[in-house]
């Protein structure tokens, strides 16, 4: 079952130049009303298709192509988080895949009191 829709930046760029400005600034903010939104067109369009086998609701991403700027890997710096890129380069070792960290715990060094639940989106 097809969960990707892919979508021309170029044509995002002749529609609004400020929509495209701020998805690439802030893809991470807009990433999930742009999920929703397929969804929703699915679920309009597609009914069937709006749910998974196990009857839930089918997730859905959004792919950009010719996305105008290419950056090199190398040139991969912690300020790009959170941006829509585009890179390119070499894969010439792999590691195994982390986990990413969606809610945290977190105790003070000083008193010892525990904050619990704290949901982590690129803040510490």
């Amino acid at each position: 079952q097809r969960s990707t829709v892919y979508v021309d930046f170029s044509h995002v760029l002749s529609f609004n130049v400020d929509l495209a400005q701020a998805l690439e600034d802030q893809f991470y903010r807009f990433e999930p009303f742009l999920r929703r939104a397929v969804y929703d067109f699915v679920l309009k369009h597609q009914p069937d298709e709006a749910r998974n086998h196990e009857g839930r609701e089918q997730l859905f991403h959004v792919s950009f192509v010719n996305f105008p700027s290419l950056r090199p890997l190398r040139l991969l710096r912690t300020a790009c988080i959170g941006k829509l890129l585009a890179l390119s380069g070499t894969v010439t070792r792999t590691s195994e895949v982390r986990p990413e960290l969606l809610v945290g715990n977190f105790r003070c060094g000083e008193c010892n009191y525990r904050q619990e639940g704290i949901e982590q989106q690129f803040r510490y």
